[in-house]
């Protein structure tokens, strides 16, 4: 029987296509098999209402968006004449948005059908193989200034990590895994966009190949001097169950940052506090998916325990996790005149759904089934809420429909 599953944790995430799902053949079956999936998203079209109203929005500002100038630093880096100028702000360095975007015209492709945003998908996607054919080795980098920083370690010399180079390459590694698992058309996803994932997979492990474990924990950072560098063991170990190579799940498990991962593991918080909120969270996701590829019980306790802090311990009602995107003690929090952020809504939701895949029901606070006589012989199922007679209905923060 389906469920009908609410949450308010974030407003408006999209889901990511589970791999293990019909349209994408996992060569690796999970070691803790999901209980729970999601429905993929272009079995679910949203009717008139401020959420389909706010999908316009989205996928307005996609179409607005050119993707020559998401790609022009990721041209100069292999020198490739760029097409257009970046744009400003978080671009200004060079490509730092265009995985982002790669994803989110991928799930929205599917989310809406709209043939524009394949599209869009697809001519990103062939971009990026021009860059790697320029760059002849499969990596594909923000700016010149990313591809250099790479350079040490693959000479075997080690940089303690600084925000943008794993980060860019984690959304660059998202987006390839998100076209090829999301979008559904035969370019990008059964050609293409596995072609390109792959061989900037492959750039990953020769990259690391020359670093001691010493040396890799020191690139992710010390106590004192942690960078933020996202959750490319997420997607690397993605790539592991679409091809079934062991080597990009040991550089997965590689990312597993001692100084953090441990005391979680343990079921010590604490450590999280002065931390940059917005680091941690996407090293988890990675964490809690190589918990199911594996099995390991120390991934599957650090990304619970993690979860339920932040949750239980330093969440508020307004969405927001962090002071300045700054964990702190809850007493503290109640205390500061800063405003709480909530950068990280979507890796959180993302973060959730991926929880809830092997603890359905435990993660999510309201669950609806729907009735085996309202949906048997039906395609199509129309499902509204509304408050009881002189009652007043709250915010509806999030919806999932999942199928046990």
């Amino acid at each position: 029987m389906p469920l009908l599953v609410l949450t308010a944790l974030a407003l408006g995430a999209q889901a990511r296509a589970q791999l293990a799902g019909p349209r994408v053949r996992a060569e690796v079956a999970p070691a803790v098999p999901a209980r729970a999936t999601l429905f993929p998203l272009e079995d679910v079209r949203l009717l008139p209402g401020p959420f389909q109203d706010a999908q316009e929005t989205d996928r307005a500002y996609l179409l607005r968006l050119d993707p020559d100038r998401l790609l022009s630093g990721m041209r100069r880096a292999v020198g490739l004449t760029p097409k257009a100028p970046t744009y400003g702000g978080w671009d200004s360095g060079g490509s730092g948005t265009v995985g982002h975007y790669l994803s989110g015209a991928a799930q929205m492709a599917q989310a809406t059908g709209d043939p524009a945003l394949r599209k869009r998908v697809d001519y990103i996607v062939s971009e990026m193989a021009a860059c790697q054919k320029a760059g002849g080795s499969g990596g594909l980098w923000a700016s010149p200034w990313d591809r250099d920083w790479f350079a040490d370690p693959g000479r075997g010399n080690v940089r303690a990590m600084s925000t943008t180079p794993w980060y860019t390459t984690h959304k660059t590694l998202a987006g390839l895994r998100d076209a090829y698992s999301v979008a559904g058309n035969a370019l990008a996803r059964d050609v293409l966009a596995r072609d390109v994932l792959v061989k900037m997979a492959d750039w990953c492990v020769a990259t690391t190949s020359n670093l001691t474990d010493d040396q890799f924990q020191h690139m992710l950072g010390d106590a004192g001097t942690m960078g933020e560098f996202g959750g490319p063991h997420e997607v690397l170990a993605d790539v592991y169950a679409i091809t079934g190579t062991c080597k990009y799940l040991t550089l997965a498990e590689r990312f597993r940052h001692r100084v953090i991962f441990d005391p979680l593991a343990r079921g010590d918080a604490s450590v999280l506090t002065g931390q940059h909120a917005n680091t941690e969270i996407p090293k988890f996701v990675g964490y809690e998916r190589l918990y199911q590829l594996t099995g390991d019980k120390s991934y599957g306790d650090a990304a619970r325990n993690f979860w339920e802090d932040v949750t239980v311990n330093r969440s508020w009602a307004n969405g927001g996790d962090s002071i300045g995107e700054t964990a702190s003690e809850a007493a503290h929090a109640l205390a500061s005149d800063r405003s709480r952020t909530g950068g990280a809504g979507k890796p959180f939701t993302h973060w959730t759904q991926t929880l809830t895949g092997s603890r359905p029901g435990e993660y999510l606070p309201v669950t609806t089934p729907i009735p085996d006589a309202l949906t048997r012989g039906k395609a199509q199922i129309t499902v509204r809420f509304q408050p009881h007679a002189g009652g007043l209905a709250g915010g509806l923060f999030d919806l999932r429909v999942v199928q046990p």
